[in-house]
């Protein structure tokens, strides 16, 4: 199929350098090598660096206040069939956005072909007979519409067809993508014998269980015997309460920052001596997890979701269990006293990310699915 037009439906606020806008930058330089006019719509103007990085690649970038349309806000769906009207793109692209919403309709009435992204965290939902018979006709109602839903996990994929009851045929595993780059940059001085800095990074919300890592801290303590220090990335309404917790563990072996939103999350990631993802719920990808093994950088995740999928296996980090301090600060313990194998694990990290999870080679990909069909 001969593409021309394409357009991006980006339900999101880019107010970050985060894993969905770097891959929006390769996939923009994509369109740009192969002729193609690109479009994104977001909810808010993009951040200067992400505009600039955008238009270098000769993307046309549009804002509107809400992507959601509903029948109650018919003018948010009055406004994306102008800009479909207006601009009649070849390809439709959902993100962030409701499967089997009105998206697909609107797109199919001008011609488009529609496919939309399913990022969704969580465990499958509770059903009934009831239950599976109105997904399963709201499927076959609306799923003609939709020419390929993309998940971004096995995990991922098995909730989507378990919760939406839809074909698998409709179904495509793309894995998420961050930068990696061209050559391993394991700092060799990583792990001395001063203490460990550790580093969490995400939405601060009780899900994402680092309430469990701080509580973690100084059980790594009484059984290393060795000051660690933990650097909290990110923002969210749990914020207040992970405050709290942090001056209960705060002595003069154990530190705890709060950073805020960065920009700058490969650097600290990097610079950093471990990074623990230790979410309670069921993590659809878990960008931490990829950005972490890019970045060379020693890892624990909890065994949730698609975390043990995305490390290849658990073999790229070391897998604790969820809800349990205990088990995280033991295996922060094993990173700390067992050097060599955590060196080891971080080079095959960074080589399963370098093969599945590169932005550069995502973008080729998504552009070489819409092509095929």
């Amino acid at each position: 199929m001969a593409i021309e037009k394409i357009l991006w439906l980006a339900n999101v606020e880019p107010k970050k350098f985060g894993s969905f806008e770097r891959s929006c930058i390769a996939f923009a330089r994509q369109c740009s090598e192969n002729n193609i006019e690109f479009t994104i719509v977001f909810r808010m103007n993009p951040i200067r660096g992400l505009r600039a990085e955008l238009e270098q690649h000769h993307a046309r970038i549009l804002t509107t206040d809400n992507l959601l349309p509903t029948f109650r806000n018919y003018r948010v769906w009055l406004k994306i069939a102008s800009t479909i009207s207006d601009y009649r793109p070849d390809i439709v692209h959902t993100h962030f956005y409701p499967i089997f919403g009105l998206a697909s309709i609107i797109s199919r009435m001008f011609g488009a072909k529609c496919y939309m992204h399913y990022r969704i965290s969580g465990e499958k939902a509770d059903t009934n007979k009831l239950k599976e018979y109105l997904k399963r006709l709201r499927s076959l109602l609306v799923g003609w519409t939709i020419e390929r839903v993309l998940c971004i996990s096995e995990y991922n994929k098995s909730v989507f067809l378990h919760n939406f009851q839809a074909n698998e045929k409709l179904v495509t595993v793309i894995y998420n993508a961050v930068v990696v780059p061209n050559v391993n940059i394991e700092n060799k001085k990583r792990l001395s014998s001063a203490g460990l800095r550790v580093i969490v990074v995400g939405t601060l919300s009780r899900v994402k269980g680092i309430h469990d890592l701080i509580a973690a801290l100084p059980i790594f303590v009484q059984k290393s015997k060795t000051p660690i220090s933990l650097e909290v990335v990110g923002e969210g309404d749990y914020k207040a309460s992970l405050e709290v917790l942090a001056a209960t563990v705060r002595s003069q072996l154990v530190e705890v920052n709060f950073l805020g939103l960065r920009q700058d999350v490969p650097e600290l990631l990097y610079k950093a001596d471990v990074s623990v993802v230790p979410s309670i719920w069921g993590e659809a990808f878990g960008n931490t997890i990829a950005e972490t093994m890019a970045a060379s950088c020693p890892l624990v995740v909890t065994d949730v979701g698609a975390s043990r999928e995305i490390t290849c296996d658990g073999r790229g980090a070391l897998i604790a269990k969820p809800n349990d301090p205990e088990s995280l600060g033991e295996k922060l313990v094993n990173i700390f006293e067992d050097k060599a194998a955590a060196r080891e694990r971080v080079n095959f990290a960074f080589d399963c990310a370098k093969e599945k999870y590169n932005s550069e080679d995502w973008a080729g990909v998504v552009l070489g699915l819409y092509e095929q069909e």
